[in-house]
């Protein structure tokens, strides 16, 4: 969708940056209303687990939603 071409503006930047975070926060709606349902697949669990260990290294893209994953 988009390839931060370094010639991009700061507009365009920006409204890139704000896709890519609203595809996040919308597969980790997705996979916190899977995950919660009765015989939930392992592949989602497996997932879910990755996020949920992931926000506590300042390394990965999921520290940036300590906040949001707060009671999850």
């Amino acid at each position: 969708m988009s390839n931060f071409d370094p010639g991009m503006s700061d507009d365009d930047f920006r409204t890139a940056l704000m896709s890519i975070d609203s595809n996040i926060v919308h597969h980790i709606e997705f996979l916190n209303g899977v995950v919660h349902q009765i015989a939930a697949g392992q592949v989602h669990l497996a997932l879910w687990q990755l996020i949920l260990d992931s926000r506590s290294d300042d390394r990965s893209i999921y520290a940036c939603y300590r906040d949001f994953l707060v009671d999850s």
